[in-house]
C-alpha cells in the first residue's frame, strides 16, 4: 500500500533527499541557532531518530530551526500535532518586510 508518508516520516524522507545524515541535521540546527544568537538547542542524532520515529515531538524553538533548516512548513515535515499552531519559521527579530523580500 505505498501511498503517501505517515507524517512522522516527512522529516526523514527530506532529510534523506538532501542526502543528509542525522549528524548532519544536529550540525545544521547548531549553526542555525548560533546564527540567530539562540542557545544551543540541546539536539543529538538519538533525538532527530527519535522525531523521525514518531516516538517524540520537537519542543517548538526546535521546530522553529527545523522549518528553517529545511525551508519548508513544521507541517510539511510532519513534526507538528494537529491542536498545536505552526511556528513561524523565520529568525527572531526579522520583520514580515524582510522576510518577504528574501
Amino acid at each position: 500500500m505505498g501511498g503517501l508518508p505517515r507524517p512522522n516520516e516527512l522529516l526523514r524522507l527530506q532529510r534523506r533527499l538532501r542526502g543528509w545524515s542525522q549528524e548532519d541535521v544536529v550540525a545544521g540546527l547548531q549553526r542555525l541557532a548560533l546564527s540567530w544568537g539562540e542557545p544551543d538547542p540541546g539536539v543529538d542524532a538519538s533525538l532527530v531518530s527519535l522525531w523521525e520515529r514518531g516516538t517524540r515531538v520537537p519542543p517548538a524553538p526546535v521546530v522553529r530551526l527545523l522549518s528553517a533548516l529545511f525551508d519548508l512548513p513544521a507541517a510539511e515535515l510532519g513534526i507538528v500535532q494537529d491542536n498545536v499552531l505552526e511556528p513561524v519559521f523565520r529568525p527572531k527579530g526579522v520583520v514580515d518586510d524582510e522576510w518577504s523580500r528574501r
